[in-house]
């Protein structure tokens, strides 16, 4: 409970400051936002909260919980009463549709699905696919660093007395959420469920922002799941039937392989996969389109405004521009 209500107060500080900034297509899309900068915030704030109180207190972690939650929850209230929001920044610029709902809902399920089948938690054992274990063998122990241990100045847990060089504050705050009473597995794929989700949204808003349609950012998002290449054509085409293509297809433990010839296109950025092992990469690109869209909002804004006159705001279909 504790940490679905830290969650909640980096939710509500994430969408103080980014609804103050740019205005979403849809409230999922002004969702997405809050989580992320929310997440971004909190696990920075939290993290260096901890490390000033390292040495000064038994608990370095717990003192720095204390302090970055209320810090996060009064600034979140002062941003909201006392800063001022750009004109229509904050409001969607159109209704959450059917196919919104529909869209979210299918891609929360597989999301889920491809995070909880691969990293789970059960009678105190951690359960990991075997496409992931290399690469949660150094995460898993960055978060159980944290939550388990003062890791404070932060340090590599293989090496001893080594300087950490790896990505680690996602971990920081799997390790964090850990802490405070969730279990290792349920940690990460909370905020692995959510970033991805976050990320997806935000293609879904940046294809409707650029082409004027939003059946163009769903289909983007939907495109996420599926292999750069047409070798399911051939693979499919091979089993004859339906009937076979039925059984064979939910029997498959690896990527098809498009027939190119190097071996980096059957694991790594052309596939999920990649998703999988590094649990912070959707996290960044769904900040980095945040950032995108934004700039985007304030080009159009800028070309629209005749010289040397002050800025207008121009209300249409899609919002401001």
């Amino acid at each position: 409970m504790i940490a679905l209500v830290y969650l909640a107060v980096a939710v509500f500080l994430g969408d103080a400051l980014a609804s103050r900034w740019f205005r979403p297509v849809t409230w999922f899309h002004r969702l997405a936002a809050a989580f992320l900068v929310g997440l971004l915030i909190a696990t920075w704030v939290t993290y260096l909260m901890s490390l000033l109180f390292d040495g000064r207190t038994e608990d370095a972690l717990l003192v720095g919980n204390l302090a970055s939650g209320w810090a996060m929850a009064l600034g979140a209230i002062a941003i909201h009463r006392w800063v001022p929001a750009r004109p229509e920044a904050g409001r969607p610029r159109r209704r959450i549709r059917g196919w919104d709902v529909i869209t979210l809902v299918a891609i929360g399920l597989l999301v889920t699905w491809m995070m909880t089948s691969t990293y789970s938690y059960s009678n105190g054992e951690l359960g990991i696919a075997t496409g992931l274990w290399s690469d949660f063998g150094p995460t898993t122990a960055i978060a159980q660093n944290f939550a388990l241990g003062d890791n404070f100045p932060t340090e590599y847990p293989h090496f001893a007395g080594e300087a950490i060089r790896y990505h680690f504050l996602f971990y920081f705050q799997v390790g964090n959420l850990t802490y405070l009473g969730l279990d290792p597995a349920t940690a990460n794929n909370v905020l692995s469920i959510g970033s991805m989700m976050a990320m997806l949204v935000l293609v879904t808003a940046l294809g409707e922002r650029l082409f004027r349609n939003a059946a163009v950012g769903r289909i983007g998002a939907g495109l996420f799941f599926f292999h750069g290449a047409l070798s399911f054509i051939p693979y499919l085409a091979g089993l004859g039937s339906i009937d076979r293509i039925i059984n064979e297809v939910p029997n498959l433990n690896a990527f098809l392989s498009s027939g190119f010839p190097y071996r980096g296109e059957e694991w790594g950025i052309w596939t999920q996969i990649v998703f999988l092992n590094q649990r912070h990469l959707a996290s960044a690109i769904g900040i980095l389109l945040i950032i995108v869209i934004f700039l985007l909002d304030r080009i159009d804004r800028d070309e629209r405004a005749p010289e040397g006159e002050p800025e207008v705001v121009k209300t249409g279909v899609y919002g401001s521009f």
